[in-house]
């Protein structure tokens, strides 16, 4: 018997909200899987939302004026940054 193999590309969504020390929704934030193009801005409420493709592993957040800070996926499908 001979068994086909289909090869596809895993996609998966991330979101999270991105806030300072005090709480308050950071809009405009840089939202990026690290060493692509992809990526997206936080919104008025500080939200976002990422796709992700099978062997991305960080996503980094940047804003000027602001370090910029990355986090490790994992299996994570949330991350709140502060």
């Amino acid at each position: 018997a001979a068994s086909i193999m289909t090869s596809f590309t895993q996609i998966r969504i991330i979101t999270g909200k991105v806030t300072d020390s005090s709480g308050s929704p950071m809009p405009g934030v840089a939202v990026t899987v690290k060493r692509t193009m992809r990526g997206t801005v936080t919104d008025n409420g500080g939200q976002y939302t990422v796709e992700l493709k099978q062997g991305d592993e960080y996503l980094q957040y940047s804003m000027i004026g602001f370090t910029t800070v990355t986090e490790r996926i994992r299996e994570r499908t949330r991350i709140d940054v502060v």
